[in-house]
């Protein structure tokens, strides 16, 4: 679990993998009250991206593992950060 205190507001994060998504619980609580949100996101291989571009006629320009664009690592990247281009653009 995460927490990050911003002045007022305190951020709870949790996220755990069931199946085939990852399941993220976000607590938002502030001096008046306490909001929850739940998000569901499918686990997708790169190739799975890979191939979504190739459909909507795409490629891969760069790949990232990280907001601070570092090399994607398959084995210890916490994001897979795509930026893809117009094939033919």
């Amino acid at each position: 679990m995460t927490d990050n205190i911003n002045r007022f507001v305190v951020f709870k994060i949790s996220k755990h993998i069931e199946g085939n998504f990852i399941i993220k619980n976000i607590e938002v609580e502030d001096a008046a009250c306490i909001h929850e949100h739940s998000e569901k996101v499918m686990l997708l291989e790169r190739s799975h991206f890979e191939n979504y571009f190739a459909e909507a006629g795409l490629k891969t320009k760069s790949v990232y593992g990280n907001y601070n664009l570092e090399p994607f690592d398959p084995s210890h990247s916490e994001r897979l950060i795509i930026i893809a281009e117009k094939i033919g653009g």
